[in-house]
């Protein structure tokens, strides 16, 4: 299994939203050809199910929430709906439990679903920050077809509609693995505001094979000084590796990022603190 998901991330990491107060839904209108393969008509659908395959199906609903409230006491509930040309996203929401200082909307790796890593952020629950986690398009939960052009475009608009609804206060962002490769390219020539931060953590320089180049982190940084992003690199990584040009470009546009020589990829090991390091760079006061 592990030397699946490494041949997998190699591949790949290798519309507007409005709220809908009536059935408490998102709905969307795609830009034109976002169900388009980017990454070769052929390889892109075939490599996504592959992807889906190791992310396995997703919890009955009711069931998971049921089970999350008893065991952590946690305020976990649906996530409002969102409205594709083919279906729904779906995903789940761990509700602040005192007063509300923003929202923290984590994009996961390519092989994993909502339901497999809520609760490791229950933190920001109780630090005051609204959680949201979707399933990609055709994961778990989700409907659609999964296509890297289509997944940038829901995160783009997710992430314009969710700061407008929490106008004012702290929008924290947080993309691990293939979801670091999503969160660049949705946040690429967007107006970054003061009140957002953003973590990417154990992402490629570039997505190698017939993907289209503008997708590549390295063309999607941040500007230089920006200081509301934060890089992380793993240096036992096993499925990314340390690239020192990449970090050596970072380094070059002032941008923070932390090289942790404990740390692999996301889940990779369990008694590394990235989460913890990660946690007090979103909300240190």
């Amino acid at each position: 299994m592990k030397f699946l998901t490494m041949v997998l991330f190699a591949f790949l990491t290798t519309s507007c939203f409005s709220i809908s107060s009536a059935e408490d839904d998102y709905t969307t209108e795609l830009t034109n050809n976002s169900d388009e393969s980017v990454c070769g008509s052929f390889a892109e659908p075939f490599m996504f199910l592959l992807f889906r395959s190791s992310a396995g199906a997703a919890q009955n609903v009711d069931k998971f929430i049921a089970k999350t409230k008893k065991q952590t006491n946690l305020n976990v509930e649906k996530a409002n709906k969102i409205k594709i040309n083919d279906g729904y996203l779906r995903g789940y929401k761990l509700s602040s439990s005192k007063k509300n200082n923003g929202y923290l909307l984590v994009v996961q790796g390519n092989a994993m679903l909502a339901d497999h890593i809520l609760t490791d952020f229950e933190k920001y629950a109780k630090a005051g920050y609204d959680v949201y986690i979707y399933d990609f398009r055709d994961y778990g939960l989700s409907d659609g077809d999964s296509r890297l052009q289509s997944i940038v475009a829901d995160y783009k608009k997710m992430i314009t509609d969710l700061n407008q609804q929490y106008k004012g206060k702290q929008h924290l962002l947080y993309g691990m693995s293939f979801g670091g490769i999503v969160l660049l390219k949705a946040l690429k020539d967007k107006n970054i505001d003061k009140d957002i931060k953003v973590v990417i953590d154990s992402v490629p320089s570039e997505i190698p094979f017939d993907c289209n180049s503008e997708y590549d982190p390295v063309n999607n940084l941040p500007p230089k000084n920006s200081n509301n992003f934060m890089f992380f690199v793993g240096k036992k990584d096993s499925i990314v590796e340390s690239d020192t040009g990449f970090i050596g470009k970072l380094k070059k546009l002032n941008i923070e990022i932390i090289e942790n020589n404990v740390c692999g990829h996301p889940y990779e090991f369990d008694s590394c603190n990235r989460f913890d390091i990660i946690e007090k760079y979103l909300i240190k006061e």
